[in-house]
């Protein structure tokens, strides 16, 4: 890898690592918070609950259950928030995949950094201490 690296006179510094992203390679990556996320998720659990389904003018989903062609029909009468605008974006409005991150991860990282294009989080523990141990060698061998 050195040599491929000073062939094309590439210099890796630290701050380029992490610097992009792995899916779409998009190199506007925005910082955001644990508690932004935490505050997020909790939201979201509040909103998404289990619903009774069951609508106005019933007791009971036996009341009911006949006068629907299947089961999907009665999901509109569903009275909790609609999930997919309760979503945390990115500047440029793409929903943030919070659902992909650990919840050990989301306790113990301070920052996330979020790809702006597609929405993919990324956190500076275990892979970027590892990745970053072995480009320090690349790196001091190009000073």
């Amino acid at each position: 890898m050195i040599g491929i690296l000073n062939y094309f006179n590439v210099l890796v510094k630290n701050e380029d690592i992490m610097s992009r992203c792995q899916w779409c390679n998009e190199t506007n990556m925005i910082i955001i918070d644990k508690q932004r996320i935490i505050s997020h998720i909790n939201a979201r659990a509040t909103t998404s609950a289990a619903c009774n389904a069951v609508p106005a003018g019933y007791e009971v989903y036996s009341d009911y259950e006949y006068e629907f062609e299947d089961d999907w029909d009665c999901v509109t009468y569903c009275p909790t928030k609609n999930n997919f605008e309760d979503v945390l974006r990115t500047p440029m409005g793409t929903r943030i995949m919070v659902e992909n991150i650990p919840d050990d991860i989301i306790n113990s990282v301070v920052n996330f950094k979020v790809c702006n294009l597609c929405g993919r989080c990324y956190w500076d523990k275990g892979y970027f201490d590892k990745v970053l141990g072995s480009l320090n060698s690349i790196c001091s061998h190009q000073k």
